[in-house]
């Protein structure tokens, strides 16, 4: 999988295809936030288009300390290739990749405006 890091040297960026409740494939620009352990987030308006299922309520430890609940869906992601089913957060802003999706994959960033993001899967040792 590729991305690229955004022209304001800020943000590592990748399309990831998630499947709608149709099993269609939709494109979603997501931010890699490796500070984030869990699957993934997604805005209201995403879960709303692609109309997933509801999971359940988490309580999640923000960085700054504050502990918040939050509700979560099912998401089916393509990840290497593989239909895998995720746990996603609704939170606002731009869709977060975090490490628990990360996982097992090797990811390269070149750290220049409109450089090369690459995840792979990790080879098994």
């Amino acid at each position: 999988m590729e991305g690229y890091v955004s022209s304001d040297r800020l943000e590592p960026r990748l399309t990831v295809n998630i499947l709608d409740y149709r099993g269609t494939v939709v494109p979603v620009e997501a931010v890699i936030d490796t500070g984030f352990t869990g699957f993934m987030t997604l805005p209201d308006a995403d879960i709303n288009t692609l109309q997933l299922e509801q999971n359940r309520n988490r309580r999640i430890r923000l960085a700054d300390g504050r502990i918040r609940q939050f509700q979560t869906y099912f998401a089916t992601v393509i990840w290497h290739g593989n239909p895998i089913t995720v746990s996603a957060l609704v939170m606002p802003g731009r869709p977060l990749i975090g490490m628990s999706l990360l996982w097992n994959s090797d990811v390269a960033i070149a750290a220049r405006e409109n450089g090369l993001v690459t995840i792979t899967e990790a080879a098994e040792t």
